[in-house]
């Protein structure tokens, strides 16, 4: 069975939920590699700034896998998606105050952390991740 394939026979929460995540790797890659240039343009820090998007580009890998795994239903993906969502809202909270408050960015991330938690708790994508045996 292909990615494809199994990806249409999931619950369509399960596959909103997958959306989400990958919709959230995506812009966390693109604002890594962004900075990637204005890092170069400064460059007051050059190993802070390497770490930072090291960091960064391996959230976005960690994501991108968390969700194909999501797609073969296992059970630790939903655990891992719901980490990330976690810590989205806790940068979602720092989003609405401080020198670089963003009320559109921590909104967005508000949004769609509480949407993929809905999705990834009810009870069809719950039933769908609970393989006893891994068989992949």
């Amino acid at each position: 069975m292909t990615l494809k394939q199994r990806f249409k026979a999931l619950a369509w929460q399960l596959k909103i939920a997958i959306m989400l995540v990958v919709l959230e790797a995506s812009i966390l890659g693109l604002v890594s590699l962004s900075a990637i240039p204005g890092g170069f343009i400064t460059l007051k820090d050059a190993p802070t700034l390497f770490a930072l998007i090291a960091i960064f580009l391996l959230a976005t890998v960690l994501l991108f896998f968390i969700a194909r795994q999501l797609v073969f239903k296992k059970r630790w993906a939903r655990s891992a998606a719901f980490f990330w969502q976690l810590i989205q809202l806790s940068v979602a909270w720092n989003s609405f105050t401080g020198e670089f408050a963003n009320v559109f960015i921590g909104g967005y991330l508000v949004v769609s952390s509480v949407t993929t938690i809905y999705l990834l708790f009810t009870k069809r994508v719950i039933e769908e991740t609970q393989e006893l045996v891994d068989k992949d």
